[in-house]
């Protein structure tokens, strides 16, 4: 909200256009490659995200939780993360909450 106040970023901007260049950066993708292509995650906003309306599927840490204590000595990477959260739609972005 801070970058909102000051200017920076727009609710109706497409989310990817801020998070591409982290992304780039930190793991060498985009969230177009992470979600194997699917054109519809450039459609969702800053906003929708905010408001959780985008459609991404809720995170579901059950799986993680799991994991973590079979293997309590694992390191895992937010990226590793990413990798591995459920890519199905709820509904298309901005269409549900």
């Amino acid at each position: 909200m801070q970058l909102l106040d000051a200017g920076l970023l727009s609710l109706d901007d497409p989310a990817h256009k801020h998070i591409d260049p982290v992304l780039k950066r930190l793991n060498g993708t985009t969230l177009l490659q992470v979600w194997s292509g699917d054109a519809r995650i450039q459609r969702v906003t800053v906003g929708q995200l905010l408001s959780m309306r985008s459609g991404i599927n809720d995170y579901n840490d059950r799986a993680y939780e799991a994991f973590t204590l079979s293997n309590p000595n694992a390191t895992v990477s937010p990226f590793d993360l990413l990798r591995t959260v459920n890519k199905t739609w709820m509904f298309p972005p901005g269409e549900g909450g």
